[in-house]
């Protein structure tokens, strides 16, 4: 939803949508994508490139490494992804000394350094540190290794310093 809002109400040259874009800090768009065919149609979706970047979506979807396809991220696709733990945007590995905390409910205790992280092939955020079979998807439409859940807990701390 997040991402419709950018491309109705923040692209073109009207003083509204210029003015909304000079207010934009980011956007969390966490476990959907964001593709090169998307910021070419739509320039006002500007992918981040590092942690202080503002007018930018943070976008990243998580896997095990080992799925081919989601609902997410097709077979064929390529997403323009950051990592939260090391906010790069290639596949530098971010090692889970980097993370600061997962958190599993509302309320609880941070769980720090539980994963790391890297970006894979097809712009996928791949977890390294825990395995499919102790987080599994969470929602039938997902296959094993694809952590639907898995996204706003496993680097929970890291976005939250960045917000």
């Amino acid at each position: 939803m997040c991402l419709e809002l950018l491309k109705e109400y923040y692209g073109g040259d009207s003083a509204e949508a210029q003015a909304l874009r000079e207010q934009l800090i980011a956007v969390y768009s966490i476990g959907w994508m964001v593709t090169e065919e998307m910021t070419s149609s739509y320039p006002q979706i500007v992918p981040a490139a590092g942690e202080t970047d503002t007018g930018t979506v943070i976008c990243f979807d998580c896997e095990d490494g080992n799925v081919t396809e989601t609902i997410i991220i097709p077979a064929g696709m390529k997403a323009l992804s950051i990592n939260p733990l090391n906010w790069k945007t290639d596949s530098t590995p971010a090692d889970k000394s980097l993370n600061h905390g997962a958190v599993f409910e509302a309320g609880g205790e941070p769980v720090p350094e539980l994963c790391g992280a890297y970006i894979g092939e097809k712009g996928e955020l791949i977890v390294t540190d825990v395995t499919a079979a102790d987080y599994p998807p969470g929602l039938d439409v997902f296959p094993e290794g694809a952590e639907s859940e898995g996204e706003r807990r496993n680097a929970h701390r890291c976005l939250e310093r960045s917000a």
